[in-house]
């Protein structure tokens, strides 16, 4: 993972894994959402930030039902991530079509 703003330090790369592991377990271990069997979240906070409020933040995160599975917190600001529709530009006309005496190594 790279970060978001200039001057911001590199983060741990692994952490979109874990991310992924984070919303994997949500869904297998929660078939019912009314009574989660599992609460977890993937949150991104300012290790910078005092360490009362990092904990107060992790546990407002747990106690909210239902509430968004990756948060993270720029700057104290609560942010959240959802998916959008987008197009794709169209391809370009490839300068050259591959035939059947083409070799690729």
């Amino acid at each position: 993972a790279l970060a978001v703003k200039a001057g911001m330090e590199r983060v741990f790369p692994g952490s979109a894994g874990l991310t992924g592991l984070v919303k994997t377990l949500n869904l297998e271990w929660n078939p019912d959402l009314a009574q989660p069997g599992f609460i977890g979240k993937a949150l991104d906070l300012d290790p910078s930030d005092e360490p009362e409020r990092l904990a107060a933040l992790v546990f407002q995160e747990l106690a909210l039902p239902g509430g968004r599975r990756e948060v993270s917190y720029p700057e104290g600001v609560r942010t959240i991530f959802r998916t959008v529709p987008a197009s794709l530009s169209p391809l370009p006309t490839p300068l050259r079509q591959p035939d059947e005496h083409w070799v690729v190594l």
